[in-house]
C-alpha cells in the first residue's frame, strides 16, 4: 500500500496520520464499514489540501493486540513523513474501552516506539462525546424521513448498548434528551421491547427507532430481529427501523471538519 510522501515545499501543509480504531467484530461487515470510512475520510481530508495518512485499528477481534497494529502504522506513516500519530476512538460511550483500554495501548506503543515524550501521539476524546454528534445521529431520523411518508408526529427511540456503569450511560441521556427521543439499551434495562410496549400503552402508535450504534453487525442483525418479533405482537404500529450510524457521507463530512479545525503541530 502506498502512502504520500512528505515535501521540502514549506507552503505545504505537513503530513498528517490519523488511525481509526474501532471496537472489532467477528463480522466481516463491520471491518469493511470501518475500512471505507476511512477512504473516504482521506479523500475528504485531501479535497481540503491536507495530506493524510488514515489507517485502521481494532481493539478486539484483531489478529495482533491494538498497540502492535499501533506501532505498525507509526512506522509506516514517519517512513512516509509524517511526525504525529493522531488517534481516533471510534467508541460512542465513555465505558472502559474507550476510557482505559484504548490510553493503555496507546501507551504501549508509545514506549515501543521509543519516543522521549507523548507530543508524537495524539489521542482524541471517544467519537460519541464530540461536540456536534448529536447533528451525525439525528440525521437518522432525516435520512428515514426521506424515504417514508411525513409524519411530524412519530415517536422516536434511541437504542443504545448500555453500560452498567450508570456514570457511562448519563452522556447518553443527555443525548436522547437533545434530540427529543425516549432511549432504550440493549445490555441493560430498559430494554427495547418494553420500551416500545411502553410506549404504544401510552397512545403513542407511530414510532421509529435509531440504533446508537456505529457499524452493522451480528448485534443491528439482533435488534432488527427482535423489533420483527415484537411487531408481530403489534401489527397496528407504525413502526420505521433505522440502520446503525455506519460510513455515510455526514460522518464522514463530520470528522472531517473537526479533524480540519484541531490545531495540530507538526
Amino acid at each position: 500500500m502506498g502512502y504520500p510522501r512528505s515535501t521540502s515545499d514549506p507552503a505545504r501543509p505537513p503530513l498528517r496520520a490519523i488511525v481509526l480504531v474501532a471496537h472489532g467484530s467477528r463480522d466481516g461487515r463491520s471491518r469493511q464499514s470501518l475500512e471505507l470510512l476511512a477512504n473516504r475520510l482521506s479523500a475528504a481530508l485531501q479535497m481540503d489540501n491536507c495530506p493524510v495518512i488514515v489507517g485502521v485499528a481494532q481493539l478486539e477481534c484483531a489478529p495482533s493486540p491494538l498497540a502492535d497494529q499501533l506501532v505498525a502504522f507509526a512506522h509506516r506513516s514517519r517512513a512516509a513523513g509524517a511526525v504525529r500519530v493522531e488517534v481516533l476512538p471510534l467508541f460512542l460511550s465513555l465505558g472502559v474501552h474507550a476510557s482505559v483500554d484504548v490510553p493503555e495501548q496507546v501507551a504501549i506503543a508509545w514506549r515501543a516506539m521509543g519516543d522521549r515524550t507523548d507530543d508524537r501521539w495524539q489521542v482524541y476524546p471517544p467519537l460519541g462525546s464530540w461536540p456536534g454528534f448529536a447533528h451525525v445521529v439525528g440525521a437518522g431520523m432525516g435520512a428515514a424521513a426521506t424515504h417514508q411518508s411525513p409524519v411530524p408526529d412519530r415517536t422516536w427511540l434511541l437504542l443504545a448498548h448500555g453500560s452498567r456503569n450508570p456514570a457511562g450511560n448519563q452522556p447518553i441521556e443527555q443525548l436522547a434528551d437533545r434530540l427529543g427521543m425516549a432511549l432504550a439499551y440493549w445490555a441493560i434495562a430498559p430494554g427495547l421491547a418494553d420500551q416500545l410496549t411502553l410506549l404504544v400503552r401510552s397512545g403513542r402508535q407511530r414510532l421509529g427507532v435509531l440504533p446508537y450504534f456505529l457499524f452493522a453487525g451480528g448485534l443491528t442483525d439482533a435488534i432488527a430481529q427482535q423489533i420483527e418479533t415484537w411487531q408481530q405482537d403489534w401489527p397496528s404500529v407504525d413502526l420505521v427501523a433505522c440502520g446503525p450510524i455506519g460510513p455515510a457521507p455526514v460522518l464522514v463530512q463530520f470528522l472531517a471538519d473537526r479533524l480540519l479545525n484541531t490545531p495540530h503541530r507538526p
